[in-house]
């Protein structure tokens, strides 16, 4: 029944309007004009609905229903209409003959704020479709622009711009008083605000080169080269990476908080610092405040000028010194400390080595824990040390401390002025003193000990050979365990010794021993002795011992002949016999001898007959004999046989000197009786001349 009254009143409504139809509304203002019951309280069914699906019809309307409205209560997905498959979400559609497709309700072309669907990248964008610049605006403040040749994006970035091109702002205030400046980047908030005219600047990062007004400067950071005005070429990387001065040229500084302040530096690392021109530094809280100095480590210094430091808390603070290694220290003017803790803090000194050190100037110290603290000396090995001046240690443990003293060996020592120590335990503690060889020991001034354990203690005593020892002064020792142990003395073989107070005495052999006292005395071959105070006492040959002072032996029993080349001379000569030629005198008058008994004493008459016969006195060698012999002589047969023949003649004169005076005395009475007969004849002329 409503329905009909419904009817009746809607097309009573009509006909009342000319074609047009009110619902609830006498007077309907268009078409088809439906008011509710009550607009200002509305009843939950004053509406219109529209035909309701779930489904899109299997076959498609015609141009007849174009623009026919329906209302999908479902999502559908994957479904092809116009032959091509796509989703359909709930809500009112209406067919688009045109398109051959239902197409949804509020589908805009415009962007909405609440999120745009069914976009097509290919079709939708959001921008302009002609040349003009494409303006974000906040409050309706600039926020953004794409521009033919600048982009930018934050409020207030790139506002002021008017002939700057291919410049990029992104963040609030980015390159907010840029005018002129082109090729420009600037990324995060306030970045490169200040830059007017500055062309070719690149900031990343809040507050990067905040006030710059230069060029070509790079800073990548939070608040990094912010303090940049009219520098160029610069580089800052890092959270306040900055320069200490506001118009530098080419400088670096790359690490969060790393500092530069003058032109050309280079700063990387945390808190590093270069400070002046050309510096380097490199490495977390490291410092280069030095022109042209380098510092690369963490906590490195390099103060001076053309001062290196390289290592962790190296320290390089004079000028031109260099130090390489973990606390390593080169203080000293143009020194050079290469080594962990190494320290070189004297001009021009040289520290090489874990924990070595120099303290002298022009100094060398190489090698771990060594040390020189000596002018122009030189330590080179483990825990080498030099302490006095011109003085040389060279090995491990090796000392020099004493002025131009050299000492080469594991542990070898060198302490008193000009003295040389070479070899493992070493020690010249003698002034001038030289000790070669295995723990030598030259302590006597101006002394010499070479070889193993040799020893010379004496005032310029010699020491040569393992274990030789000159222990006296002005001694000399040279031999394996040679002992010159007495003032003077010289001993020049293995184990021979002069000793017991045996003062300038000489020993030219093996095995052979002077002392007791045995002054002046020279033993010249092996085995020989000479004991008991012999005083001036000389032996020759081996086992060749004399046995009295004043005595020269020449070989041992078992020398059977002594050979020379040349004269011997001597004031006289003495050798063992066992007879004598007074047995010529006791053969003469006795008739025989006791002494010789073949011995019997030949006439003169004989001895003639037999020279006559052989050529040669009898007794005595003749020469075919004595060149058998290769004319070699007995002189101790000779001088008994010469000796013999002397006694022989001393008889035949005594013989001859018998006949002679008996002829004188026969001359003599004959001498006589002519004088009478002369004085008689002289009488008898006188009384005849009468």
């Amino acid at each position: 029944m409503k329905n009909i009254i419904l009817l009746t009143f809607l097309g009573l409504s009509w006909c009342s309007s000319n074609a047009q139809v009110g619902v609830n509304n006498a007077s309907p203002k268009a078409l088809l004009d439906v008011e509710a019951t009550t607009p200002n309280t509305p009843n939950a069914n004053d509406g219109l609905l529209i035909p309701r699906i779930n489904q899109f019809p299997a076959t498609n309307p015609i141009a007849d229903q174009n623009s026919m409205m329906v209302y999908l209560t479902t999502n559908l997905f994957a479904v092809n209409i116009n032959g091509t498959a796509k989703d359909y979400t709930s809500g009112f559609y209406y067919w688009d003959n045109a398109q051959t497709d239902w197409i949804r309700f509020l589908q805009q072309t415009g962007w909405t704020i609440n999120g745009n669907d069914n976009t097509d990248s290919s079709l939708n964008f959001l921008g302009t479709t002609n040349n003009q610049d494409l303006v974000f605006k906040r409050n309706n403040v600039v926020a953004g622009l794409l521009h033919t040749s600048n982009t930018s994006f934050g409020v207030s970035s790139l506002v002021a711009n008017a002939s700057g091109i291919n410049g990029t702002a992104i963040g609030v205030n980015a390159l907010s008083s840029n005018s002129g400046g082109s090729s420009n980047t600037a990324i995060g908030s306030s970045a490169l605000a200040a830059n007017v005219s500055g062309i070719r600047n690149t900031a990343i990062g809040h507050n990067a080169l905040l006030n710059n007004l230069g060029g070509r400067n790079t800073a990548i950071g939070y608040g990094a080269g912010d303090t940049n005005t009219n520098g160029d070429f610069n580089t800052y990387i890092g959270e306040n990476a900055d320069a200490t001065n506001n118009n530098l040229q080419s400088a670096i500084a790359i690490g969060n908080g790393a500092r530069v302040g003058a032109t050309a530096t280079v700063s990387i690392g945390n808190n590093a610092e270069a400070t002046e021109q050309d510096a380097i530094s490199i490495g977390r809280n490291a410092d280069a405040f030095g022109i042209n100095s380098i510092s690369i480590g963490r906590s490195t210094g390099s103060n001076g000028l053309g001062a290196v430091a390289v290592g962790a808390n190296s320290d390089a603070s004079s000028q031109y010194g260099s130090a390489y290694g973990s606390f390593a220290q080169a203080i000293g003017t143009r020194s050079t400390a290469l080594g962990y803790s190494s320290d070189a803090n004297a001009t021009d000194g040289v520290a090489i080595g874990s924990s070595s050190q120099v303290s002298g100037l022009n100094g060398v110290s190489i090698g771990s824990s060594s040390e020189t603290t000596g002018t122009d000396s030189v330590s080179i090995g483990n825990s080498a040390s030099v302490t006095a001046g011109n003085s040389v240690a060279i090995g491990s443990s090796t000392i020099a401390s004493a002025d131009r003293t050299t000492s080469v060996g594991e542990q070898a020592v060198a302490n008193a002025a000009n003295a040389l120590a070479f070899g493992s335990g070493t020690v010249a503690s003698g002034v001038r003193s030289l000790s070669l060889g295995r723990i030598a020991e030259a302590s006597g001034e101006n002394s010499s000990a070479v070889g193993e354990n040799s020893i010379s203690s004496g005032v310029s005593s010699s020491a040569f050979g393992s274990k030789a020892e000159a222990t006296a002064d002005y001694s000399l020792a040279l031999g394996f365990l040679a002992h010159a142990a007495d003032e003077s003395s010289v001993v020049v073989g293995s184990y021979s010794e002069v000793t017991g107070a045996s003062l300038n005495s000489i020993i030219l052999g093996n095995s052979s021993l002077i002392s007791g006292s045995s002054t002046n005395s020279i033993a010249i071959g092996n085995d020989i002795t000479i004991t008991g105070s012999k005083t001036n006492a000389t032996g020759v040959g081996y086992q060749a011992s004399p046995t009295a002072s004043n005595q020269i032996m020449l070989g041992n029993a078992a020398v059977t002949e002594v050979v020379t080349s040349g004269a011997v001379r001597a004031n006289s000569f003495i050798s063992n016999t066992t007879t004598y030629p007074d047995y010529v005198f006791e053969d003469y008058f006795k008739g025989f001898s006791e002494i010789k008994a073949d011995y019997k004493f030949n006439t003169l008459e004989k001895a003639e007959t037999f020279v006559s016969e052989n050529g040669h006195l009898p007794g005595v060698k003749s020469y075919a004999e004595v060149k058998r012999s290769g004319f070699k002589l007995d002189i101790t047969e000779a001088t008994i046989t010469n000796l013999e023949k002397i006694e022989e003649q001393f008889l035949y004169i005594i013989e001859l000197n018998k006949k002679i005076k008996s002829q004188e005395q026969l001359i003599n009475s004959q001498n006589s009786k002519i004088e009478s007969l002369e004085e008689r004849l002289t009488r008898i002329e006188k009384l005849l001349e009468k």
